[in-house]
């Protein structure tokens, strides 16, 4: 029955189209046209995004990163093992799951660390990689990073206080 989802919902718009008398065929062209101009026009902010997020993993900026902020944050009571994850999942979701992975691995599901890390990664968003997606023509963007910031940190102390 699953399996028939996806073509009763096809046929479902077809007929729908049919008894609201719109051209079913004029509609998905004009529809696949704006899908199509809209991928366009992030492709370069998306470009700039993977190739600053690929130039910082393997450059090892995070890791520098993490070892610049451990002092401050460990006083914050964040763990310094979880730093590269807080600070690349803002920017990669891919990136950031990779880390997760080695995370786990290391330090187990099970443990503290393994915990936050996971609770963390599944309620925290890739903020910028979103913005660039979503507002990468609009200019005025630096209040929603901002707030967007501000409520990864607020996840980000809930999951260490909750989960002590």
């Amino acid at each position: 029955m699953l399996e028939m989802i996806v073509p009763l919902f096809a046929v479902g718009i077809f007929v729908f189209g049919l008894v609201r008398k719109v051209n079913v065929y004029d509609a998905f062209i004009e529809g696949a046209k704006a899908g199509a101009d809209s991928a366009f026009s992030v492709l370069p902010y998306l470009s700039l995004m993977i190739f600053a997020v690929t130039l910082a993993e393997s450059s090892g900026l995070i890791q520098a990163l993490a070892e610049i902020l451990a002092p401050v944050l460990g006083f914050l009571g964040v763990p310094a093992e979880m730093l590269p994850l807080i600070i690349m999942r803002p920017f990669s979701g891919g990136g950031s799951t990779g880390i997760l992975a080695a995370m786990l691995e290391r330090y187990g599901a099970d443990s503290f660390i393994g915990r936050a890390a996971s609770v963390y990664a599944g309620s925290s968003e890739t903020l910028f990689y979103a913005a660039s997606l979503y507002m990468g023509e609009r200019k005025n963007a630096k209040g929603i990073l901002f707030r967007g910031m501000l409520a990864d940190l607020f996840s980000l102390f809930l999951i260490l206080r909750f989960l002590r």
